[in-house]
């Protein structure tokens, strides 16, 4: 599958997916479960960069003006798929 180009919650859903149920081949409770905690992250760190008054669902992140919404978005999504794969380090 492929990203829409422009768009980096698209592409690290993708990513995600591909991570989650092609790579660890986790079960689709446990699939879900990562997959939901991906896409908490991801939320949280666009909103924080696009500066908005919003309320957390995973964590509150700090930005600063000017930082990067892919940047953002690709940290978060990172982070999380690594610590809820088998087999990865944590983060």
């Amino acid at each position: 599958m492929e990203a829409a180009p422009g768009n980096p919650v698209i592409a690290w859903n993708i990513h995600a997916q591909t991570a989650i149920y092609d790579t660890a081949k986790q079960s689709p409770t446990a699939g879900n479960r990562s997959f939901a905690i991906v896409q908490g992250a991801v939320y949280d760190a666009v909103n924080a960069v696009a500066g908005r008054p919003y309320e957390p669902l995973v964590s509150a992140p700090r930005s600063r003006p000017g930082d990067s919404t892919a940047a953002a978005v690709a940290a978060a999504a990172t982070t999380r798929c690594c610590g809820s794969s088998p087999g990865r380090p944590s983060r």
